[in-house]
């Protein structure tokens, strides 16, 4: 048998392996190749600790928002109406068109909401051209929120409250409230009067007495107006009494 020469020295001996390279080492500093040193492990302890922080910290935020969803909101001096009549003196708007009579106030309380509302006539001494005795109302409404904040949906509200009249109209009324509109239909002679300020919500229809031949004039129909953001700008001040 013939033996490769490179394997088999010249008198038939094997000579001996050249001794292997020493291994790199194997710990955290080592490198293989190009690959970067490995960072240190975290101890397991110190993992367990922001483990728990985060815990901790998650359940604080979680507490805080329940605290920050359940918190009332503020009626920022707004009080419950036992008589919105009395707390409605409606003094312009009788001052033109007579005494007011026959005051006819009611209330409820609710954890969610009290709500007022007074209705009375006028008119037993109307003074003025062209005016007959008797026949006026006034009808106001009020709304304090105790849970949820009105303001996002005031102006649907105002819309959906008035739609029965046929189309509304929202004419703004500066400086009166948080936000205040005439809502103006084709079915009324006086638009009704709708005011939001923080929770509070008030709303004034005035139906005023009609001349002898049942028309109101536009002059007196803005004058009207004039004296219902008056009469408004007390009752806000006497809610919050």
């Amino acid at each position: 048998m013939i033996s490769e020469p490179e394997l088999i020295g010249a008198d038939g001996e094997i000579p001996p392996r050249p001794p292997a390279p020493p291994l790199p080492p194997v710990g955290d500093d080592a490198v293989i190749g190009d690959r970067p040193p490995r960072p240190p492990r975290a101890p397991l302890r110190a993992w367990l600790w922001a483990l728990g922080g985060a815990a901790v910290a998650s359940a604080l935020w979680a507490g805080g928002l329940y605290a920050y969803a359940s918190r009332e909101p503020d009626p920022d001096g707004y009080r419950v109406s036992a008589d919105l009549c009395e707390d409605a003196e409606m003094k312009a708007v009788t001052a033109l068109y007579g005494a007011r009579h026959e005051p006819d106030p009611s209330a409820q309380e609710h954890a969610a909401m009290d709500w007022s509302r007074c209705w009375y006539s006028f008119g037993e001494e109307v003074t003025g051209e062209g005016y007959q005795d008797g026949t006026g109302t006034v009808v106001i409404e009020y709304r304090l929120s105790r849970r949820t904040d009105p303001g996002p949906q005031f102006d649907a509200d105002v819309m959906l409250e008035n739609s029965f009249g046929g189309p509304v109209d929202l004419d703004p009324v500066p400086d009166l409230g948080e936000r205040a509109f005439f809502a103006r239909t084709e079915s009324d002679e006086v638009p009704r009067l709708h005011v939001l300020d923080g929770q509070a919500v008030v709303s004034l229809y005035v139906d005023p007495p009609f001349d002898d031949e049942g028309t109101l004039p536009a002059d007196v129909r803005k004058d009207t107006e004039k004296l219902m953001i008056m009469d408004m700008r007390d009752l806000l001040t006497a809610l919050r009494r």
